[in-house]
């Protein structure tokens, strides 16, 4: 996790990227302020909950945002 400055607003927020995989495919993921300290300590192979995550796009690239509503829950299994 490492912390930058936002352009338009010159404050500083904590920014997480990382990468979601399910069966369909592979997205990264952008983790901002709260929501990335939340998921501080995830190891790869972790599942995870997204909470308020938002889907768009990064040089012309599917991808997840989360914003400061957002919330990240850390899984340990699925029941379906």
């Amino acid at each position: 996790m490492k912390k930058i400055t936002i352009q338009r607003t010159g404050q500083q927020k904590e920014l997480l990227k990382c990468k979601i995989k399910d069966k369909t495919g592979v997205l990264p993921v952008s983790l901002w302020g709260k929501t990335a300290a939340q998921l501080a300590g995830v190891k790869v192979g972790d599942c995870v909950h997204i909470k308020k995550g938002e889907r768009g796009t990064f040089e012309q690239k599917p991808c997840i945002n989360t914003w400061e509503d957002s919330t990240t829950v850390e899984v340990s299994a699925f029941i379906l």
